[in-house]
């Protein structure tokens, strides 16, 4: 589940990362549970329209740059308690196999 949505300065942009916790109550070792961020990508424009059910919608671009990534990383580690940090990759046509 998120808890937390981050709009995190970088340099002359921003990006967008949630927060979430994951519990698994029927884990090998009993009730677990982690926290995490999801890196989702640079803002182009932040909640500028809403779709049809009135969720606003942002736009953004993948951050591909694994020196990037490597900074990004480090940033949220000093923000966050969190013990994994995932970046989102564009799914859009792609096709399963």
């Amino acid at each position: 589940m998120f808890i937390k949505e981050v709009s995190m300065p970088f340099g002359k942009r921003e990006i967008l990362y949630l927060v979430g916790h994951g519990v698994t109550d029927t884990s090998c070792c009993g009730f677990w549970g982690c926290a995490y961020a999801l890196v989702c990508k640079f803002i182009l424009s932040w909640k500028k329209k809403r779709n049809g059910d009135g969720v606003p919608i942002s736009e953004v671009e993948p951050i591909r740059d694994m020196r990037i990534q490597a900074d990004i990383r480090r940033r949220i580690e000093d923000e966050e308690m969190v013990l994994q940090i995932i970046f989102c990759e564009p799914t859009f046509g792609k096709s399963g196999g």
